[in-house]
């Protein structure tokens, strides 16, 4: 892994002048009387390159001919180390598609994996920078590299070169731009597109990563919108995690208003506002979801059908309608005991029984009370009184929901159900588990 410098000369008539860079780090961030803008990069944002780090400069031969040694010595006598030389790249002139395909290569052939790359495009091609974003992209998922900064120095700002021959010296000051965050834009976008289509949170999380730790650190944790980027990224992977792995009990527990929607509304404000649109499609992903609700449950069954997660769906929505009709029916529940009288003992005990009694229900035959086992002869009292509490069409859903998942678990060497019937059954499923349990909650004499 090094650091790479990657640049490109070009072939005009580069006058001497002095590129600044608006900066708020303790580092310097002006360079004067040079006529190249790779002295003024390498000085300014280099620095600190070792032994084993390089600098690569992609020539024509046309840009070789004209001004590859006044380069290479201005570089010199700027002071710059002889221990990092300049790696020259020869690059073809441009005659049709097989010579950008050509640049493509030379480029990424040099690239090592996780190497950390600082490009300046100040006198690319006109169609690199379009060429290095794929690059950049094509490098991170192939060679896991990093980006450390994208620059472009605007000497047009003063002028032509012959302009700015007759300009006096101190008038000469050229900006140098910094291109990253338009880069990380890109990033952005795609890792929230990610995490919107497959439910993956991952990509997120390490972009929160590497943009809030250097600034928490500097700042000592006190960064408002870092904090927030933070809170959101940590409670998402919490989110992620839940649903991947089915971990209903947490669902119900996450408090996803006041630690993914809410800070999300404020970074909306205050980080990167062409990126707003964006974190408006994650918010309204996550739009009806509440703090500790345990209709969480529900929701967490609709992003599994929207990404593709249909076995964790089924179970999310099975084992979602036995905890609605255990919290329904808690009073009554409180006379199952275990045992041992451990509460979480207790509360398995009742999920069982109305498990059970579910399963009973939505059979083609039910038996008779008479003939119950288990838990539903333990407690027939108490199942008998449940089964007037539970509507005949949730146990007919939840015994379809049953065959369904069953036929999941058995990886369809049993029934066989094709994939695309698994996706629109538990969307359908899901649709119908949702009438029903808002009839229930509006049902005269229930609480709102």
């Amino acid at each position: 892994m090094a650091r790479l410098f990657i640049s490109f000369l070009g072939t005009g008539n580069y006058v001497p002048c002095h590129y600044f860079m608006d900066t708020d780090e303790p580092t310097p961030s002006r360079m004067e009387n040079v006529r190249f803008i790779q002295t003024a990069l390498l000085h300014l944002k280099c620095g600190h390159f070792e032994p084993g780090d390089r600098i690569l400069l992609g020539c024509t031969a046309g840009a070789r001919a004209r001004n590859l040694s006044a380069f290479e010595e201005e570089l010199a006598a700027s002071g710059w180390s002889d221990s990092i030389p300049v790696e020259v790249i020869d690059l073809p002139d441009i005659t049709g598609e097989a010579e950008l395909w050509e640049i493509f290569e030379r480029l990424s052939v040099e690239v090592g994996e996780g190497d950390e790359i600082s490009f300046d495009i100040t006198h690319s091609f006109r169609f690199l920078p379009m060429l290095f974003t794929v690059l950049i992209q094509y490098l991170k998922v192939t060679r896991g590299v990093q980006l450390a900064g994208v620059h472009y120095g605007a000497f047009e700002k003063l002028g032509t070169p012959n302009v700015v021959q007759d300009m006096p010296m101190a008038e000469r000051n050229a900006p140098i731009l910094d291109l990253t965050p338009f880069l990380t834009l890109f990033d952005w976008s795609i890792g929230i597109d990610r995490l919107i289509r497959s439910g993956d949170p991952g990509e997120v999380i390490a972009l929160v990563n590497q943009h809030t730790q250097p600034v928490l650190r500097d700042t000592r944790g006190k960064d408002a919108t870092a904090k927030a980027l933070e809170k959101a990224s940590r409670a998402l992977d919490e989110l992620g995690q839940a649903i991947s792995t089915v971990r209903g009990r947490e669902l119900t527990r996450l408090m996803v208003k006041s630690r993914i929607t809410d800070p999300l509304a404020q970074v909306r404000e205050d980080f990167l506002p062409p990126l707003r649109p964006v974190i408006d499609k994650l918010t309204g992903e996550l739009k009806d979801w509440e703090d500790a609700s345990p209709l969480n449950v529900l929701r967490a069954v609709a992003w599994c059908h929207r990404h593709g997660q249909i076995q964790q769906g089924y179970t999310l929505l099975q084992e979602g309608i036995i905890s609605l009709m255990v919290d329904a029916n808690q009073p009554l529940l409180e006379q199952v005991r275990s045992d041992t009288r451990d509460e979480q003992a207790a509360q398995t005990k009742r999920r069982t029984l109305i498990s059970r009694l579910m399963g009973v229900l939505s059979a083609k035959q039910p038996p008779p009370p008479e003939a119950w086992e288990h838990e539903l002869a333990e407690y027939r009292d108490i199942a008998l009184e449940l089964r007037q509490q539970i509507p005949g069409e949730l146990a007919g859903c939840y015994g379809r929901i049953t065959k369904l998942r069953n036929d999941i678990n058995h990886g369809g060497f049993v029934q066989a159900t094709s994939a695309r019937k698994l996706q629109d059954e538990l969307e359908r499923l899901y649709q119908e588990v949702l009438v029903i349990i808002d009839g229930l909650a509006n049902a005269p004499g229930k609480a709102k």
